[in-house]
């Protein structure tokens, strides 16, 4: 669930995860995965839409928080297995 300035209202958090990953990485990936979803808003144009939302939308956030929280970022090129295997 992405973080929100919603969500800083509702609960307090010390904490800041954030996958750090290239724009050509999450659409070589959601192209990939367009191969086999069957979703049909997984084409180039969409794609491009998603990523800027998620900058538009997550880049604010990290720039208020910054300065209160302790931010971890992780570098997300890895695949998904090895990802999920990282050690705190």
């Amino acid at each position: 669930m992405p973080f929100t300035p919603h969500r800083m209202q509702v609960c307090k958090c010390s904490n800041l995860v954030y996958f750090e990953v290239k724009d050509e990485t999450m659409k070589s990936r959601l192209m990939k995965r367009g191969e086999t979803s069957g979703r049909v808003d997984d084409n180039e144009e969409t794609i491009a839409k998603r990523i800027k939302t998620f900058h538009d939308e997550s880049e604010p956030v990290l720039e208020k928080y910054k300065s209160i929280l302790h931010k971890v970022s992780v570098c997300a090129k890895q695949a998904g297995l090895e990802l999920a295997q990282f050690r705190w």
